[in-house]
């Protein structure tokens, strides 16, 4: 539902259904949901670990140190109420209790609205790389304490 209703499919690159699975098995995975019990929204934080979905290596640091902020997802409707915010900061508390010292992402540097939200919480833009297939990313680090 979410890359149906995008314009510009290249920015948000979707995880695949093994990847997902994945996910729900061995990282953290948050959703939100409307009071008819829809998930709305949803979040994947990866445990660093060897893989194209762990950034520790882009960023030169341990993968036991950090997590990355894989994904989030937004149904269309649900846009502008803050979710994405409110993810971050889940994000964020999570890293403390891991006592890991860094999240990484990446956002399409077109993804104006991701990133800008991603800053208003302390991520700073590192450097553009390509990855996904050929996609540009900006790499952003939010260094935790």
């Amino acid at each position: 539902v979410v890359m149906d209703n995008m314009q510009d499919k290249t920015l948000l690159y979707p995880l695949s259904r093994t990847e997902l699975m994945e996910s729900l098995q061995i990282d953290y995975v948050s959703g939100a949901y409307n009071q008819a019990g829809e998930l709305i929204a949803y979040c994947v934080l990866v445990k660093n670990r060897c893989g194209e979905r762990s950034l520790a290596a882009d960023f030169g640091t341990k993968s036991e140190e950090s997590i990355t902020f894989d994904i989030v997802a937004v149904a269309p409707k649900w846009r502008g109420y803050g979710l994405h915010l409110r993810f971050i900061d889940w994000s964020i508390d999570l890293a403390k209790d891991l006592e890991v010292k860094h999240i990484y992402t990446t956002v399409n540097p077109e993804n104006i609205h991701s990133e800008q939200n991603f800053i208003k919480r302390g991520f700073t833009v590192k450097k553009a790389v390509t990855k996904y297939g050929g996609l540009t990313r900006n790499l952003l680090e939010c260094k935790v304490s």
